[in-house]
């Protein structure tokens, strides 16, 4: 049996696998609501076409000695478990929650589950369960668009001459270059006098047991944000990055802040329509001068995520390896999900919700997206409980929609001149 090596992310979602034991810690869950007439046997071919077409789905881990690797099996159409909550909320609820919160890391099985519903108000659903070490946030969506396109428009094939294995290829190649080693001595250098001020303080030990906290805001909010963003061309995730670093900095008192944020590390076009494991997190690290201008700070972060992506490939494992360092580099990290369903699907009713694993890796990671192309943004917060409350993530909200409102009403003012807000209400 020919196995190959896991990716850099694979590697990544693996050692959080591997510390939190028997967990739900890599899960992608989500359901997918089907508002058509669509027979079950239709359903069962669309969810088997969808997999056919993506190398991951035939992905096993197995294990080499001590190593852990992956190997392609042979693909084989599957039934799919049905089950009928019509008029039974509790049971879905129940159901739901028992799903997601357990654990599918395991050896040469696969590492995804598809389950067809019909729901407590009689909508026929697929619920979706992945291992973030065959998907991500970006794959689940490029999944969703592709069962509702079968669903709408028939078999559809994709371009088989490239698959997740390409991307590993790709990596082993980088690693010989010399882009290899600029990157190498960029995050070399940027971490070397880092010193980690802590935002939260730790007040139980529940290990990476965590909660969801989610808002939408208005659509007026989310207009005066993009049009904001549009003019000062900057994205939502150097606003909300910027924001974030802010919030430490008040919080901590520390000119030396860092924040973590996604970077979907698609670097080939086929990757963009590549389901997989790509995701990574790498830290943006910075100083703050209390004199510059909001708007200088939000310029200075843009810089600096870009400097981040420039140098995005280098693994975060080598990282840490390299520089020898035991502290963290973020406590809390900031994303920003573009990719979008098919608008078209959205109207014909097709729609999806997405479910927290109950489980973090950190003390709080902030997720914005707007999937659907709607006229507002959805905020997620995932919080670690030993950490943070719900009541702690709520103020934290509005402190963080408060700075963004001072940047975005008055972006020539002061760094110094923000209001000193109560962050993170006291347990």
């Amino acid at each position: 049996m020919k196995t190959f090596q896991l990716s850099d992310a694979q590697v990544e979602s693996l050692n959080k696998e591997l510390m939190h034991v028997n967990t739900s810690i890599n899960n992608i869950a989500g359901i997918i609501t089907i508002n058509n007439d669509i027979p079950f046997s239709d359903i069962v071919t669309g969810i088997n076409h969808v997999m056919a077409q993506h190398d991951v789905y035939m992905y096993r881990l197995t294990q080499v000695g001590s190593e852990y690797r992956q190997y392609i099996d042979e693909f084989k159409e599957q039934e799919f478990e049905y089950i009928d909550f019509t008029n039974d909320p509790q049971s879905y609820d129940y159901w739901v929650d028992k799903q997601v919160r357990k654990n599918i890391f395991r050896m040469d099985q696969p590492l995804y589950e598809f389950t067809i519903l019909t729901l407590p108000e009689g909508q026929t659903a697929i619920f979706t369960l992945h291992h973030h070490m065959i998907s991500d946030a970006w794959s689940t969506t490029l999944s969703g668009n592709a069962l509702f396109e079968y669903f709408l428009y028939g078999e559809h094939k994709t371009n088989s001459s490239h698959g997740y294995l390409e991307s590993i290829e790709n990596e082993i190649a980088y690693k010989n270059s010399n882009k290899f080693n600029k990157d190498k001595r960029f995050w070399s250098n940027k971490v070397e006098n880092f010193k980690f001020a802590p935002l939260f303080e730790k007040h139980s030990n529940s290990n990476a047991v965590a909660d969801r906290v989610s808002f939408h805001l208005s659509e007026t909010t989310t207009q005066s944000i993009y049009t904001f963003c549009e003019n000062n061309e900057i994205s939502l995730n150097n606003l909300f990055s910027s924001a974030m670093m802010l919030l430490k900095y008040i919080r901590t008192g520390s000119p030396q802040v860092s924040t973590g944020i996604l970077i979907h590390n698609r670097n080939k076009q086929f990757e963009k329509t590549t389901i997989g494991d790509y995701a990574r997190v790498l830290p943006i690290i910075m100083e703050i001068d209390p004199q510059d201008a909001l708007l200088t700070h939000l310029r200075t972060v843009k810089n600096e995520a870009f400097k981040v992506l420039k140098h995005r490939k280098y693994p975060f494992n080598s990282l840490r390896k390299d520089t020898k360092s035991t502290q963290p580099l973020f406590d809390c990290t900031v994303s920003f999900q573009k990719n979008q369903y098919n608008p078209t699907l959205i109207q014909k009713g097709f729609t999806d919700k997405w479910f927290s694993s109950y489980a973090h890796h950190i003390p709080l990671g902030l997720n914005v997206s707007n999937r659907n192309s709607q006229n507002d943004i959805a905020i997620d917060y995932n919080y670690q409980v030993d950490y943070l409350t719900e009541e702690d993530v709520v103020a934290a909200h509005q402190d963080i929609m408060n700075i963004i409102g001072e940047i975005t009403n008055s972006p020539n003012q002061r760094i110094s001149a923000l209001a000193a807000i109560d962050l993170f209400a006291k347990s």
